[in-house]
């Protein structure tokens, strides 16, 4: 059938959202039959704030500035609404390793608490029926018992984006130098770009990094054309370097 009115606005019709009894959302709770919900997170952003989901929409030049500070108001407003639904409901602990201490987050709305802007804000929801927040790569981690693979390894590699600040404290490489460094293997790091120095990496267990492209002064060196091919001879130096 057709959808609800105002649906067709988006988040913006969340700025006429009306009070909701606390019955709705232990409802929807009941509903679940005590499923286990866990949420594998790929990054800590919050709902709200300058730090935000909404904020990072003023970035994106098919919205703007304007139109994202609309949108956060009305996600505000209907963030709010919904908190006080769920305040008679018990809570979950709160976002795992990333989010800090529970007594911390108690004291923080849950709008703006580390990980409840992920997914478009769908973790918010989530966390509101009862979910718990974990850093995504360690999930992930622990569904595939890496620390017994790393145990078992003589060298570890990885791979991200970019290894720059924000990948020292919740990413796939900071999870498997953590695993790494615990039980004395090396790990290596491959990426299409690195910002971040030997001392700051070898905090988080990682042995050695190598960029996809060479930079003679700080632009691209000559080398293979296709990213492939780039990987392919970062390889061949890799085991060159690292073999016995």
């Amino acid at each position: 059938g057709p959808a609800p009115a105002g649906l067709e606005r988006g988040g913006a019709a969340l700025a006429t959202l009306a009070p909701l009894p606390a019955a709705t959302l232990s409802g929807v709770r009941a509903g679940l039959g005590g499923a286990d919900l866990v949420l594998a997170l790929a990054d800590d952003a919050p709902l709200l704030g300058l730090h935000g989901a909404g904020a990072l929409l003023g970035q994106d030049p098919a919205v703007g500035p304007a139109t994202a500070q609309e949108l956060e108001r009305a996600i505000g407003h209907g963030a709010a609404v919904l908190e006080k639904a769920a305040a008679g409901l018990a809570r979950r602990p709160a976002l795992a390793v990333v989010g800090g201490t529970d007594e911390a987050t108690t004291r923080t709305r849950l709008a703006r608490q580390e990980g409840t802007g992920a997914g478009g804000g769908a973790a918010f929801a989530l966390r509101l029926l009862g979910a718990r927040a974990l850093p995504g790569a360690e999930v992930v981690a622990d569904a595939v018992g890496l620390a017994k693979h790393v145990a078992e390894a003589d060298l570890v590699v990885t791979g991200t984006t970019v290894l720059d600040a924000a990948a020292l404290t919740a990413s796939v490489p900071a999870t498997v130098g953590r695993l790494a460094m615990a039980r004395g293997v090396p790990v290596v790091v491959v990426a299409e770009e690195v910002v971040t120095s030997r001392h700051e990496v070898a905090q988080i267990g990682v042995n050695g990094t190598y960029e996809l492209v060479e930079r003679r002064r700080g632009r691209p060196a000559p080398g293979p054309a296709t990213p492939v091919a780039r990987l392919e001879a970062r390889a061949t130096r890799l085991a060159r370097t690292w073999s016995v």
